[in-house]
């Protein structure tokens, strides 16, 4: 079976929430019109990524399922297309925000991801995520969600990997590296899973985002990518293979290991990770 997915890259508009979702939803329209089925964007990819605290980002984050949850389900069902896009969430019940992801399909919303692992700003307003690596099942495969950060660690894929996941959905806001990454690469070939990698590109509060949205196969090549603009890629995952070279593989390594890794990589270098908000705006 061949599989057509697609990554979006474009700007958001930081605090637009309204233009960001209009300019999304021609973007998925232009990939399912090119036959895409899996359509991927980017982290944050509703209100910009920057935030200085939690009552900057309040007025934007929202629940899931929420507003922005049922907008992507109703495109879903109307394209008959899966899509994964990144959104500030809000816990109704405890007022904690997130950096979060939903994937919805034909039949609606069939789950979100929590980031576990934060980066730069993030800890000023979001909770490392709660609710571990997920992976859900699909008619079109076992599709993983992965945001940013997580992708330089390799048990965030690699407990993916385990869990049986057929595709990973990296939905990014990458910056001071050329892409496509070297680690994108890296986890596509150590898991044997193909990565799809959705960055936003341009500038926002003095940082520069580095697009380079890939479509990178099982074996770690790049199979499409798109270097800046907005716009999108496509590329076909051959179904039949990817899940032959996966059952041949053995599960080796317990996940339940990478518990004891550190999530707070803000840590490791803080004047690096927290410059971005040490700036008057």
């Amino acid at each position: 079976m061949s599989l057509t997915v697609s990554a979006i890259q474009f700007e958001p508009e930081f605090k637009n929430k309204e233009r960001n979702l209009k300019e999304i939803e021609s973007l998925i329209r232009k990939s399912a019109q090119k036959g895409a089925r899996l359509i991927v964007a980017p982290e944050m990819a509703t209100t910009g990524y920057i935030w200085n605290n939690i009552e900057e980002i309040k007025p934007y984050a929202e629940p899931i399922p929420g507003p922005t949850t049922q907008l992507m389900s109703d495109l879903a069902k109307e394209l008959n297309v899966y899509i994964a896009i990144g959104l500030p969430e809000v816990d109704e019940k405890t007022g904690i925000c997130y950096n979060s992801a939903v994937l919805t399909g034909p039949k609606g919303f069939i789950g979100s991801y929590r980031k576990v692992h934060p980066y730069a700003a993030e800890p000023l307003w979001a909770k490392n995520g709660d609710e571990g690596f997920k992976v859900f099942d699909t008619d079109i495969g076992r599709i993983g969600l992965v945001i940013c950060m997580d992708l330089t660690f390799f048990e965030s894929t690699r407990i993916l990997q385990l869990k049986g996941c057929e595709i990973i959905c990296g939905l990014v806001n990458w910056f001071g590296e050329v892409t496509p990454a070297q680690l994108w690469i890296t986890r596509a070939f150590e898991t044997g899973c193909p990565v799809i990698v959705s960055n936003r590109w341009k500038s926002e509060r003095n940082t520069e985002f580095a697009g380079g949205s890939s479509i990178i196969d099982a074996n770690g090549d790049v199979l499409a990518s798109m270097d800046r603009g907005d716009g999108f890629i496509l590329a076909d995952l051959d179904m039949a293979s990817i899940r032959k070279e996966k059952a041949s593989k053995p599960k080796r390594v317990k996940y339940g290991f990478y518990n004891e890794l550190s999530l707070s990589t803000h840590r490791w270098n803080p004047i690096h990770f927290f410059s971005q908000t040490c700036t008057s705006y």
